[in-house]
């Protein structure tokens, strides 16, 4: 039997109704979550699911190592952000082994597409930690429009050096994404496992002039990214490996507390 290949969709908090598989409302724009509830129509649905924590790098310390993420001297802190930049013990272990480690022993070609989290280089990274590709920020609540975290420093890396890209940080995540499946998808011999990590939704989808904020963001935030993960599908795959996907989006540790409506709608 042939190996599935995996694109791990996890959106930052995410309301349990902000989908319209889930009861979300549909929008000005329309359904809220068009290709995302195809996803879950023609797969499966779970009804009950629950964060390990309710913050931000604890949840990925959970994530990539499959454990009580207190075992782990990082997930203490919260949050791990640029102050930590210098740091040796606010991180990811490299030598702790990982989901992507462990399925790029078994010949995995491995991304991380979005926001890291779990300690800066040299002592942390993703690269030092399973993946072979990484495009993201490495903090947490960078700007969309500058890519700058909270102290005004630039947080923008592919593999292991900053690189500053011009851009909605949305768009960028999304189109590298597509760009690494596209890729993966010339070489028969490619088995993928792609985090696909959208960054944390205080802004929504607009342009650096005109914003769009409010109550109804998430719906805004998500019609684009749905859009994007329609692009995510192997359906031009040229070697026929569109059966052997296995697409999973879920949430990482529920709604802000910027926008407490959406914990029930």
């Amino acid at each position: 039997m042939k190996r599935p290949n995996f694109i791990f969709i996890v959106a930052d908090d995410l309301g349990f109704a902000d989908l319209g598989c889930y009861g979300g409302r549909d929008a000005a724009f329309g359904k809220v979550s068009p290709v995302l509830d195809q996803l879950a129509a023609n797969g499966l649905k779970f009804s009950d699911g629950y964060a390990n924590s309710p913050v931000c790098s604890p949840t990925r310390f959970g994530l990539m190592t499959a454990r009580y993420q207190y075992r782990l001297r990082g997930a203490a802190e919260e949050p791990i952000n640029s102050k930590a930049r210098t740091s040796t013990t606010l991180g990811l272990p490299p030598a702790h082994p990982t989901l992507p480690s462990l399925l790029k022993e078994q010949g995995y070609r491995t991304a991380l597409i979005g926001k890291w989290h779990l300690g800066y280089p040299p002592a942390f990274g993703p690269l030092r930690s399973g993946y072979d590709e990484f495009f993201g920020p490495m903090a947490g609540g960078v700007d969309y429009f500058t890519h700058c975290a909270s102290t005004g420093a630039h947080d923008l890396w592919v593999g292991e050096e900053e690189q500053p890209h011009e851009g909605y940080l949305t768009d960028l995540i999304s189109n590298k994404s597509v760009d690494f499946v596209k890729r993966m998808a010339q070489d028969s011999h490619a088995t993928v496992f792609l985090e696909h990590a959208l960054h944390g939704s205080a802004l929504a989808m607009g342009n650096a002039r005109r914003p769009r904020t409010g109550a109804n963001h998430q719906r805004q935030y998500f019609s684009p990214s749905g859009w994007q993960h329609s692009h995510l599908s192997p359906h031009d795959s040229p070697h026929g490996r569109r059966h052997w996907l296995g697409g999973e989006c879920f949430e990482r540790n529920g709604p802000t507390r910027q926008h407490p409506d959406r914990f029930h709608q």
